[in-house]
């Protein structure tokens, strides 16, 4: 009952007793004004930071409760009540906000921020917090008075970088031309490829630099140079061979009709010199390249190299300037099938 109503009655209360009503009257009114002073007063529980305190109000109003028994509060503090005492009760919980002091983004400032976890706080107060983003306390870290935060931008792109690829000089033997003359068969083109990296920044300044992909945009084509072999007995004597494998000096080079055979699929496998048949013995003809001969071997343009090999086997097909190149299988003896080559007697 408000005090307004209760003033009211207190006041005919009066009037009657001067009016000399009956004395048990006037007692029941007292009575009744004191009963409902009683029943107007409001117990008010407040936990203030965890902190208990009880006080009594007159005022039903929770706030208004509250600013008469010195309580004050700020944007950061948070409050939790009803707005009015329910049956002479209410109970409210304050949430007092921190002071911190942050650093970011070249700036420090000190400011009070409502209690919770610092990844929370943060943004509330309009400091967005990256994915990326390294604190000096971990992202749920409650937020106590005083704290210190550090907040550093961290920031990571990628760039590409266009390089150049050098081109290869490659030497090939040819006895189309006579001895000691020489071409260009192929001009050299350098090639080109694209490196990305990946760049990290903290707080504007490059960290870190990683490669994290390459792309070849143009293949280099290699610069081919024709050197002639040619001699009028049909033979090159005297030099040095480049390779893809590298130099080899060479006594004598012989350009030869090839065709290819294999073990595969056959009983046999045991060469003329006793050994097991396999990629580097091959088949010749003893009068022009002896048994246990070592020597290189490729076509005369170098697109086909079979590389270094031992005349460990013959053959009677294999006559004159004939060999046999020993393959792993029947597959690539048909895809080799005729083809002239070079052989390079080696020192």
């Amino acid at each position: 009952m408000s005090s307004r109503i209760l003033e009211t009655v207190c006041t005919t209360a009066k009037q009657l007793a001067r009016r000399s009503v009956l004395i048990p009257f006037v007692s029941m009114v007292t009575l009744l004004c004191v009963g409902f002073s009683v029943a107007s007063v409001n117990t008010f529980t407040v936990y203030d930071d965890g902190r208990k305190t009880v006080f009594q109000s007159y005022t039903r109003n929770t706030e208004e409760a509250l600013r008469e028994n010195g309580y004050t509060w700020d944007c950061a503090d948070t409050l939790t009540m009803p707005e009015f005492a329910e049956d002479g009760q209410a109970e409210v919980s304050i949430v007092r906000g921190k002071t911190i002091t942050l650093t970011a983004d070249g700036k420090t400032v000190t400011m009070r921020v409502p209690s919770g976890k610092v990844a929370d706080v943060l943004p509330a107060q309009g400091i967005e917090i990256g994915e990326q983003d390294e604190l000096s306390c971990g992202r749920d870290a409650i937020v106590t008075e005083g704290m210190q935060i550090q907040l550093v931008r961290v920031t990571t792109y990628e760039e590409e970088a266009v390089s150049t690829i050098k081109h290869s000089k490659k030497i090939v033997t040819s006895y189309e031309l006579a001895s000691g003359e020489s071409k260009i068969q192929q001009a050299g083109v350098d090639g080109e490829k694209v490196t990305t990296y990946r760049i990290t920044l903290r707080d504007g300044v490059e960290v870190n630099k990683e490669k994290v992909g390459e792309v070849v945009t143009r293949e280099p084509q290699a610069e081919i140079t024709v050197r002639g072999v040619k001699r009028a007995d049909n033979t090159a004597r005297e030099g040095i061979v480049t390779s893809r494998a590298g130099n080899f000096r060479y006594k004598k080079a012989i350009q030869v009709t090839a065709t290819a055979y294999t073990c595969e699929g056959k009983k046999w496998n045991i060469t003329k010199s006793g050994q097991v048949a396999r990629v580097g013995l091959i088949a010749v003809d003893p009068r022009v390249i002896p048994l246990g001969t070592r020597m290189y071997i490729e076509s005369p343009d170098g697109s086909f190299v079979y590389g270094t090999a031992v005349a460990a086997d013959t053959g009677g097909a294999i006559k004159g300037n004939k060999i046999d190149l020993y393959m792993d299988t029947y597959r690539e003896c048909v895809n080799f099938g005729r083809r002239k080559m070079i052989v390079y007697i080696l020192e």
